[in-house]
């Protein structure tokens, strides 16, 4: 967003697009390729802060394909294209 405000080239060279470059790998690193053409991204923390772990246990890394963490990647990913 910084570069579309300000058009400034030097900033994207060496600054926003090292860092964007940064996380799209890490994006494509955690997706996990399935027959069916989608791209989950298993293993992550849920978003809910509000989650009570010791019922629900959703505060264990085992939830997949969650949906704000899915939101995040593909905008980073989309920028970064």
């Amino acid at each position: 967003m910084y570069y579309y405000a300000r058009q400034d080239n030097l900033w994207l060279k060496n600054i926003g697009w090292p860092l964007l470059r940064g996380i799209a790998r890490f994006w494509s690193s955690r997706i996990t390729n399935t027959t069916n053409v989608t791209y989950p991204i298993n293993k992550v923390m849920p978003v809910d802060e509000w989650c009570d772990n010791e019922q629900t246990k959703c505060g264990d890394i085992v939830v997949n394909s969650v949906i704000q963490t899915n939101a995040v990647a593909a905008v980073s990913l989309i920028f970064a294209t």
